[in-house]
């Protein structure tokens, strides 16, 4: 329990001749920096969800190592706010704080150059990705003043930002840059590193949130998908959005998109949907997500799902 499971061949599996492993280990190692020690050590052969600042450093192993992302718009980094606690009632809040996010700092620093700024919903290579909306939120600090100024809190607020570093790579270090990126603009943000299982418990069971550093995945699906299967894209608290945002437009535009096969009309309401989100900030994208997966280039016929679930039976060692 909590250490490892493992696996052995199915000799009566339906493809004939695999899988080609004798035998499969997967260890549970919770420590990031523990990840790649034990494949340099060669104790694993593959490690998965290894920092960005070791990828880059693996990645210039002359090719002792692979990196790869793994698949493409499994998840993005996020903020959630909670829109029914004050002043983030005002979306003119949101707003601003969208506007404070210094995404490209984020990718260049923390994530390395593996992904890129986004403040959109879908992945680029998703037909719900509109290109021409790129940009639509950007990093503008006199603006997002103004947005607060607005709002009447020129003076800035407290507000607490939760998140779980231990939860994967990306989220100590963006609840720092966000902390950071907010105090410019008079917020203090009091960041709140938990234990996973409180952090889930918070967003997940209680739904008590403020702000909370955050994960979305199902984006790499069909885009109906993620409005649907992404509990920070639902409608309201019912559905379990810890944002608590309810919109009855939002509610119209997501059964469009989901009860037609009509392509004009499922981008439409796509298109529709983006649009709201970018005006109410109640879930605000920062950058594309990547669990890295690391392994020594010995291991062959490495692949997985659009989940990330890695192929067995497809893999062996040339060693």
């Amino acid at each position: 329990p909590n250490d490892r499971a493992e696996f052995v061949p199915f000799k009566d599996y339906w493809e004939v001749g695999k899988p080609y492993l004798d035998r499969y280990v997967m260890r549970v190692i919770p420590d990031v920096s523990s990840l790649v020690l034990n494949l340099e050590a060669g104790a694993i052969d593959c490690a998965w969800r290894i920092s960005n600042l070791e990828a880059e450093r693996l990645q210039g192993m002359g090719g002792k190592y692979v990196i790869t992302t793994g698949a493409p718009g499994i998840g993005s980094f996020d903020l959630a706010i909670n829109v029914t606690v004050e002043p983030f009632r005002n979306k003119k809040v949101r707003q601003a704080i969208a506007w404070s996010i210094d995404r490209e700092r984020f990718c260049k620093t923390v994530m390395r150059g593996f992904s890129q700024p986004t403040c959109l919903m879908w992945p680029p290579h998703s037909w719900a990705h509109f290109k021409d909306m790129e940009g639509t939120i950007g990093y503008d600090l006199d603006k997002a003043r103004a947005l607060l100024k607005e709002a009447g809190l020129e003076k800035g607020f407290q507000a607490e930002l939760l998140t779980a570093s231990k939860r994967q790579f990306g989220y100590g270090e963006m609840a720092q840059i966000l902390q950071a990126d907010l105090k410019k603009i008079g917020i203090e943000a009091k960041v709140l590193d938990v234990e996973v299982a409180i952090y889930d418990n918070r967003h997940m069971v209680k739904g008590d949130i403020v702000m909370m550093v955050h994960t979305y995945g199902r984006g790499n699906r069909d885009p109906g998908s993620l409005v649907s299967g992404a509990r920070a894209w639902t409608n309201g608290w019912k559905e379990g959005n810890w944002t608590h945002f309810e919109s009855a437009e939002w509610e119209r535009w997501r059964r469009e998109l989901n009860s037609t096969l009509d392509m004009e009309k499922r981008k439409a309401a796509a298109r529709k949907l983006q649009e709201i989100a970018l005006d109410e900030c109640f879930t605000i994208p920062i950058a594309p997500s990547l669990p890295i997966f690391a392994y020594a280039s010995y291991v062959k016929g490495f692949g997985g799902t659009m989940d990330n679930s890695i192929y067995i039976g497809d893999m062996w060692l040339d060693r």
